[in-house]
């Protein structure tokens, strides 16, 4: 099961967020909620099975809400 990791910016000049993933051998791969403009997806929480919470705004700037499942 891959551990998550809550907020990176990895762009603070620009204050663009993405969320992180780390896989059991330890590799991150960042992410973006799917359709979402890119840097605007924010990690809000990780539960105990690896479940993401988080929020993006669209190209409206509206705020979505969304989950993302652990992988099996």
């Amino acid at each position: 099961m891959a551990e998550s990791v809550r907020n990176a910016t990895p762009n603070y000049s620009s204050f663009r967020t993405h969320g992180f993933v780390r896989s059991a051998d330890g590799t991150f791969t960042s992410f973006d909620f799917p359709g979402a403009p890119d840097g605007t997806t924010d990690v809000t929480s990780v539960d105990e099975q690896g479940n993401i919470v988080g929020i993006y705004y669209d190209e409206n700037s509206q705020l979505h809400a969304f989950v993302r499942y652990a992988e099996d």
